[in-house]
C-alpha cells in the first residue's frame, strides 16, 4: 500500500515540478519576445530617421523569424497546461482502491 501511494505523490511532484518548468520557461520567451518587439521598432526607427531599409531588411526578418518561433512556443505550452494531467490528492481511500482493483485483477480467472 505504501509502494501506490508513493508512486502517486511522486506523479503529483512531477506534475508540481513541470508546471513550475512551464512557468519559466513561458517568462523568458516572453522576456525574449519584449526584447526583439524593442530590436524590430530600433530598425524601424531607423529606417524612419533615414537609414537605408536594404540594410535592416535581413537583421528585420531575422528577428521576425525568431519572434514567430517563440510565439509558436509559448502557444504549444500554454495549450499543453490547458490539457495536463489531473492528479487528485492522494488519500487513504484511494490507495485501498487501487489496491483493490489490483487484487481484482490478479485474480481474475480467463474463461
Amino acid at each position: 500500500m505504501e509502494r501506490i501511494r508513493e508512486g502517486l505523490e511522486y506523479l503529483m511532484e512531477e506534475k508540481t515540478r513541470n508546471e513550475r518548468e512551464d512557468d519559466t520557461e513561458i517568462e523568458d520567451i516572453k522576456t525574449q519576445i519584449a526584447q526583439l518587439d524593442i530590436e524590430l521598432q530600433r530598425f524601424y526607427d531607423a529606417i524612419a530617421n533615414g537609414v537605408m531599409a536594404d540594410a535592416a531588411s535581413n537583421p528585420i526578418n531575422d528577428r521576425r523569424n525568431r519572434k514567430q518561433s517563440l510565439v509558436k512556443r509559448l502557444t504549444e505550452i500554454e495549450l499543453e497546461k490547458q490539457r495536463e494531467l489531473k492528479i487528485p490528492t492522494v488519500t487513504e481511500a484511494m490507495v485501498n482502491e487501487v489496491l483493490g482493483k489490483v487484487h481484482d485483477l490478479l485474480n481474475v480467472t480467463e474463461p
